[in-house]
């Protein structure tokens, strides 16, 4: 479990990174799509629009990793849950 929740934090770091990337390449609030996309992946835009403060890419990335491992820590353990109900009703 511990491994599968790292991967998530991992993922998140990669969906940071790739924003980041593409957001130097493209102006992402000129794109509805696109801007609505990485406010939905990335928890701290939202936040900071709605209290009008600037995030340094480097905290964007370590909130979403933070944010990934915390929807991993769910998934697992709602996973893990699910399999020991299954074993205990055979």
């Amino acid at each position: 479990m511990k491994r599968r929740i790292e991967l998530w934090g991992m993922a998140g770091l990669i969906v940071s990174g790739c924003w980041m990337i593409l957001a130097l390449a493209i102006p992402l609030w000129e794109q509805p799509v696109l801007w609505n996309l990485a406010r939905v992946t990335c928890p701290i835009m939202p936040i900071s629009m709605a209290f009008h403060f600037a995030v340094k890419w480097y905290w964007v990335s370590v909130s979403n990793v933070i944010a990934y491992v915390l929807i991993g820590l769910m998934v697992e353990t709602l996973r893990q849950s699910r399999n020991r109900f299954q074993a205990a009703q055979r």
